[in-house]
């Protein structure tokens, strides 16, 4: 899997749930793939961030 669409389905993940084999086929990569698992993770900090910011105002 390109990394390019790897971003895109982790990015579908935020707004909603995977298929099975999506969520296989995303977790495979991320073994694999230090870049994809660090924009993963910004991406949750970056949501996690606004989802506070909600809960404050």
């Amino acid at each position: 899997m390109k990394c390019s669409h790897a971003m895109l389905l982790i990015e579908k993940n935020a707004r909603e749930t995977l298929s099975n084999q999506e969520k296989s086929l995303v977790e495979k990569h991320l073994e694999e793939c230090i870049d994809c698992r660090t924009y993963r993770q910004l991406l949750e900090k970056m949501l996690n961030a606004l989802h506070d910011l909600k809960e404050w105002q």
